[in-house]
């Protein structure tokens, strides 16, 4: 029985992540779950349903993004992950839905950028505003600790003591704005669900987008010396990103509230 279930758990957990339908989604991490609570067996069961839970999968792009992200690095999924993407998800691209996110970014300030860094989630985003927008707010979210990284790796750079202070800044607004992204993802993937107001909800994740977009535009306002046109690049990007995430976001709220 242990060798079967080894075998079973990583097609469970490709189908809970990857499987077009919300509710096939479920129903896998939902077996995966009861085999795990009576057989015991699952490799590292107990982690994996604590991450695949019925909230975090109920979006397509989180699904992807984050909980596939999350089980690949334990040994014995990785492969499977990697041929469902190759044979199944890769190829089912459609002409509609790459039309559907350049329509939509026309709502933005930065649509060519948008279209670009959103171009590759078709599959996902399956004509939804709802899931395009966690795409983009999840794209902004990735570059942002990206960002953090490289950043607080140049307080070992040879600066002077203006510009180690412009970065000691920058790494702080910064990883406000990081967790303001993490907030509103995980309240992003209630709405919904009736647990809570819709309307109380959606005000919140306005409100940490901008806020976000605000610690992104003072990261780099003390910045004066050999680091600055690097950071400025670099910041400049993420906030456009963020900037486009909140327009699409804004889109989608707009629709599904009248």
């Amino acid at each position: 029985m242990k060798s079967v279930l080894k075998s079973l758990a990583p097609h469970l957990l490709a189908v809970a992540c990857y499987d077009r339908e919300v509710n096939c989604r479920r129903a896998a991490a939902a077996a995966f779950q009861e085999n795990v609570g009576r057989q015991g067996n699952f490799p590292h069961g107990i982690d994996i349903i604590n991450k695949a839970d019925y909230f975090s999968l109920s979006s397509m792009v989180n699904s992807y993004m984050q909980v596939a992200v999350y089980i690949a690095q334990y040994e014995g999924y990785l492969y499977m992950f990697v041929e469902e993407l190759r044979s199944k998800e890769i190829c089912h691209w459609t002409q509609n839905s790459t039309e559907f996110i350049r329509a939509f970014c026309n709502v933005t300030l930065y649509p060519n950028l948008c279209f670009k860094s959103l171009e590759h989630f078709a599959n996902m985003v399956d004509s939804s505003s709802m899931n395009l927008a966690h795409a983009a707010l999840a794209v902004s979210l990735v570059h942002l600790d990206q960002a953090l990284v490289i950043i607080s790796r140049m307080r070992f750079m040879a600066i002077s003591a203006g510009e180690a202070g412009a970065l000691r800044d920058c790494i702080d607004n910064l990883a406000d704005s990081v967790d303001e992204m993490q907030r509103l993802m995980r309240e992003f993937r209630r709405l919904g669900s009736g647990a809570g107001n819709l309307r109380f909800q959606i005000s919140n994740i306005q409100t940490w987008v901008s806020a976000a977009l605000t610690d992104e535009d003072t990261c780099f306002d003390d910045f004066d010396g050999s680091i600055t046109f690097t950071v400025r690049r670099m910041m400049r990007k993420i906030e456009r990103l963020t900037s486009n995430s909140l327009a699409l976001f804004n889109k989608f709220a707009d629709d599904m509230i009248h």
